[in-house]
């Protein structure tokens, strides 16, 4: 495997802190089987800022930086089959990921065991699968991101904890917000009206989280779903109308969550 640095391109930006890992990269991320690429990803190891659109998705293997996308698009092309937009390594921490416009990828940014990570400012729309996708990870914020038309979720997150999902526009995906399994998370100020069946989702004894300041509007199903064991769940000050059904909850977690109209 070769090491060099990086240079001008038609598709990645030159900055004199980039290095870049060429030849053939193995995926080590959990989950690898969603995202085999007939091409591989552009390992990013160090501080990274493009300065042209590109077909080339990326793969966060170093920590303690930024992928700074500069409002330029990384779009899905039949070379990247199977892949997501932005993906972390397992290893990764301390990273943000900001200003990135991603577009048709199964995923637009793929959260993998990590910590500390920061996603804002982006713009991403039909993906095949979720816009954010977010497993087993934890003290992660994900803040003012546009997603629209994912054909699944907007922000999914699994097995999470101590999260922040704030100021985020999700309109047109199947779900708008989705937690499975998650705890201590904050989903706050976000709007998530116009998507096809719910427009904030807590499942699968997902718990101890709170839900306040959202605009939840015109969803095709549930403003607000809470099911499978969900407690310990707060919900307030919210703007929750217009939905299919506003608040869908089972009767028996009615006690074991609070919510507030």
């Amino acid at each position: 495997m070769k090491v060099q640095q990086a240079q001008q391109s038609p598709e990645v930006g030159r900055t004199n802190t980039n290095t870049f890992i060429t030849g053939q990269d193995k995926n080590t991320a959990d989950g690898a089987s969603l995202f085999i690429n007939k091409s591989k990803p552009k390992k990013v190891r160090r501080n990274t800022k493009l300065d042209s659109n590109t077909h080339r998705n990326f793969y966060i293997v170093g920590s303690n930086l930024t992928f700074d996308g500069n409002n330029k698009t990384i779009s899905f092309s039949k070379r990247n089959d199977q892949s997501s937009g932005i993906e972390l390594d397992k290893k990764a921490k301390n990273v943000t990921i900001k200003n990135c416009k991603i577009e048709g990828f199964l995923m637009g940014i793929a959260v993998r065991r990590n910590s500390n990570i920061t996603i804002e400012n982006n713009d991403i729309q039909s993906c095949k699968r979720d816009g954010i996708d977010v497993n087993s990870s934890s003290d992660c914020k994900f803040s003012n991101n546009i997603l629209k038309n994912n054909k699944v979720n907007g922000i999914e997150l699994d097995f999470s904890k101590n999260c922040e999902i704030s100021g985020n526009i999700l309109s047109g995906n199947e779900d708008g917000i989705d937690l499975d399994k998650c705890s201590d998370l904050k989903i706050c100020n976000n709007n998530s009206s116009g998507n096809g069946r719910d427009g904030i989702r807590v499942d699968q004894n997902s718990k101890n989280n709170y839900i306040d300041g959202n605009t939840v509007e015109n969803n095709g199903r549930n403003g607000l779903r809470i099911s499978d064991g969900s407690v310990e769940n707060t919900v307030v000050n919210n703007s929750i109308k217009n939905n299919g059904t506003n608040i869908s909850i089972l009767k028996e977690l009615e006690d074991l969550n609070t919510i507030v109209e």
